[in-house]
């Protein structure tokens, strides 16, 4: 059986070994959702965001100081209806959290427990159906399925099971997670390294067109039709290639470590 050999010196575990916890861990699982959290290889999050969320709804929290998480798939959604707002998504994250418990490895450290999304700037007023966050409604928090942890040296995987009875195979999920991050590589930079920004076509709107619409907006605030408006610009590049997400991470963290 192969060797999961982890970036701390202290950390060689087995399949087997993770198996069974994961597996005794599943079988105590009675009710509500319980996060299992297993020591991890520590990759960098663009390297885990490829082995965790090719093909899923991600996300990724990379504060300047603490846990960095990179998340994938649903345990766990929260959905606020029109007028409803933070205290109904509280009342709804207590009733959750009652029922949720987590299990730890030995070798393990894990983040506290938390849902991720948000609120709309004005649950009464979501925006129509073609708008780009329609889909999130007047707010929306998920409990997400996978998470990968990572704070300086040390990296779990955490998984999420949803109820008591779930078809899949937690225990094979895990050790097929476990040995993507093992072989994951960061995503290859470009050679050269990060190209400059102003070598790529750039498209900007017309600046006469928006100090109009500045000036349009004083006069209705002023009249006291609106109390605030946010007036935003487009930039457009012409990119060489497809996007890529993993790689767009890698140069948002080395342009800017503390942001």
């Amino acid at each position: 059986m192969s060797v999961l050999r982890f970036e701390r010196p202290h950390q060689t575990l087995e399949p087997r070994d993770v198996a069974s916890f994961v597996a005794e861990a599943v079988r105590e699982h009675r009710d509500g959702t319980r996060t299992v959290w297993v020591p991890a290889p520590n990759v960098s999050l663009a390297a885990a965001w490829t082995a965790l969320a090719p093909r899923h709804r991600g996300l990724l929290w990379a504060p300047p100081e603490g846990w960095s998480l990179v998340g994938a798939g649903v345990a766990r959604e929260i959905v606020l209806e029109r007028g409803e707002g933070a205290a109904r998504a509280k009342e709804i994250a207590e009733t959750l959290w009652q029922r949720h418990d987590v299990v730890q490895h030995p070798e393990a450290s894990a983040p506290p427990a938390r849902l991720f999304g948000g609120l709309a700037f004005s649950s009464g007023s979501v925006g129509g159906s073609d708008t780009p966050w329609a889909g999130f409604g007047a707010g929306r928090f998920l409990l997400p399925r996978w998470l990968y942890a990572r704070d300086g040296g040390r990296a779990s995987l955490g998984l999420t099971l949803a109820s008591a009875s779930e078809e899949s195979d937690p225990v094979r999920e895990v050790i097929e997670k476990l040995e993507a991050l093992a072989r994951s590589v960061d995503p290859a930079l470009p050679v050269g390294g990060d190209p400059d920004h102003e070598s790529l076509p750039v498209r900007h709107e017309d600046v006469g067109c928006y100090l109009q619409a500045v000036e349009q907006i004083r006069k209705v605030i002023a009249a006291g039709d609106f109390e605030k408006i946010v007036a935003a610009r487009c930039t457009e590049f012409d990119l060489p290639g497809p996007f890529e997400l993993p790689i767009a991470i890698e140069r948002l963290a080395r342009r800017a470590p503390s942001c």
